[in-house]
């Protein structure tokens, strides 16, 4: 996995010269080692689409068996 840390800059055009003002982390997140990366920006601008890692889930189950059995109860 790799992190990718995305920020927020102002920024100030004057003439032919562009100035960062003031830049500021948004939020991180872990991406998949592949060739390209796998994220986007929506069309409106106000969201962030990525393909990310699975995370670990715990590793056991509850089944519950001949429930309608205990429905008669």
């Amino acid at each position: 996995m790799t992190p990718l840390k995305l920020m927020k800059a102002e920024l100030n055009l004057s003439g032919q010269t562009l100035q960062v003002k003031s830049l500021r982390p948004l939020f991180q997140m872990n991406l998949l080692d592949v060739p390209a990366p796998l994220f986007d920006v929506t069309a409106d601008g106000q969201r962030f689409v990525a393909v990310t890692p699975a995370r670990a889930e715990a590793s056991s189950i509850n089944l519950l068996l001949n429930w309608p059995a205990l429905l008669k109860r």
